[in-house]
């Protein structure tokens, strides 16, 4: 089964302190009859357990397991035979391998056929300039966190959109996983698996957005009453408040409106209308009497598994996009994530763009839309939230 991690196609839009024990090798953990008799195409062959510490900068919470990869809720759920290898450690930081044993080429080349319409110089490169080089015959660099090289008819990918892995250290896993592919590691996965499925089990389960943030909690926060009782979108990770304000995300109080009455048709102000609405905004758009009473829309979206991984992942690739493709990772990407961090509240790191305001704490990504409320305020609304989805 084939588990690309591929956010370009979704961006054309957990905290549980582990025991601490440090899993065993993976000879020791292994401890096969006879070398025969392990999985050739077993990924957590490649890399191993300390070689994953060395990146996440802590102990693995369980020894590396096969499973799902990507970066919805099932990444890192366990999945006997598949082609990944999972690598958690305790505190949630992860990352993960990929092995595609034959036509390697052409899963490549079907990725780049995707990627390159949006990325370019991948190959081997990275966006903020370093250069990687290794036992690799081509190789490729998705979304600043997913490196793939390709070896014959081989392909590994390093997956570190978990984890905050520098260029440098993902050429290095790379490379020594690529070396790997004539002798792998004497290690069996498949006895690492009912430990895997008992730690994996401790995830915060998914629960209802509305439970975060109650109709109290935001009219205390905004000062306008919600109106009729929070809804849960029909996906279930999202959860919408609607509620009475003095001013909409388009207008300040006695302004006229940021597109006076005329300037657009009737249908053209209608669709600008809707597509705001749908950004988080008021619908609202053309003249406003100086205070007048007007609705406004709270949008919260709760990502309750691989948070991290998708916060990262998801604002690396908006960034990239939003400055014509600038730097993808290493000192460049944490500048971009350091500047965030003035934004002082509960949670690890925090981005705020023209569209939302995206946070994530330990392991759950919580975002708020519109990103036109005060600094105060997402901190205030945040904080709640936060108590609720990691108690």
């Amino acid at each position: 089964m084939r588990q690309l991690s591929l956010i370009v196609l979704a961006a054309s839009g957990l905290f549980i302190t582990a025991c601490g024990q440090k899993p065993a090798e993976p000879a020791a953990a292994s401890a096969p009859a006879t070398k025969a008799a392990l999985d050739g195409n077993d990924p957590c062959r490649l890399l191993s357990a300390a070689e994953a510490e060395a990146v996440l900068a802590a102990p693995l919470a369980v020894a590396p397991y096969r499973s799902y990869g990507g970066i919805g809720d099932r990444a890192g759920l366990p999945l006997e035979g598949s082609d990944v290898c999972w690598y958690e450690a305790g505190n949630r930081r992860n990352l993960s391998v990929t092995l595609t044993r034959s036509n390697g080429g052409s899963v490549m080349k079907g990725v780049g056929q995707v990627t390159d319409t949006v990325e370019k110089n991948t190959k081997a490169k990275f966006q903020d300039g370093t250069e990687l080089a290794g036992e690799w015959d081509e190789a490729k660099v998705m979304n600043g966190t997913s490196f793939m090289a390709l070896r014959g008819d081989s392909l590994v990918e390093i997956d570190t959109g978990g984890s905050e892995a520098t260029p440098a250290q993902i050429g290095s896993l790379a490379d020594a996983a690529i070396k790997r592919l004539e002798a792998p590691l004497p290690y069996d996965s498949s006895l690492s698996f009912k430990a895997a499925e008992a730690f994996y089990a401790k995830r915060p389960a998914s629960g209802d957005p509305c439970s975060l943030l109650s109709k109290a909690d935001v009219e205390a926060v905004l000062g306008g009453a919600v109106q009729g009782e929070p809804q849960a979108n029909s996906s279930g990770d999202e959860c919408i408040y609607t509620y009475a304000t003095t001013r909409n995300g388009l207008q300040k109080a006695g302004d006229q409106g940021k597109i006076p009455k005329g300037t657009l048709s009737d249908e053209e102000m209608k669709m600008m209308s809707e597509f705001m609405g749908a950004l988080g905004g008021s619908a609202a758009i053309g003249d406003a009497a100086p205070g007048a009473t007007a609705t406004d829309t709270l949008v919260l979206n709760v990502e309750w598994r691989n948070g991290y991984r998708l916060y990262r992942v998801s604002n690396q690739m908006m960034g990239s996009m939003g400055a014509g493709l600038g730097a993808e990772m290493g000192a460049a990407e944490r500048k971009a994530l350091g500047s965030s961090s003035a934004l002082t509240g509960p949670w690890d790191h925090a981005q705020l763009s023209k569209v939302q305001f995206s946070s994530v704490r330990s392991d759950v990504q919580i975002n708020l839309r519109p990103a036109t409320l005060k600094p105060e305020q997402y901190a205030a609304l945040m904080t709640r939230a936060y108590e609720k989805a990691l108690k």
